[in-house]
């Protein structure tokens, strides 16, 4: 494994404060189908993540 991914994001939402950021959002079935969402700065190649986590809000929302 090279440590990339061809997996696509459900949903792309842009940051409240900063336009250089976004955030990711996906179901991950080995977790229960838990939302996790990633936080990346979208102009850095590759893309720099600042943070991951499940986000329990979007569980029934995505």
């Amino acid at each position: 494994m090279d440590g990339t991914s061809n997996h696509k994001p459900q949903k792309v939402e842009p940051d409240r404060i900063d336009p250089k950021l976004e955030h990711r959002l996906g179901r991950i079935q080995a977790y229960e189908n838990q939302v996790l969402r990633v936080v990346v700065k979208k102009d850095s190649n590759p893309l720099r993540i600042i943070t991951l986590y499940f986000d329990r809000k979007m569980r029934n929302q995505l």
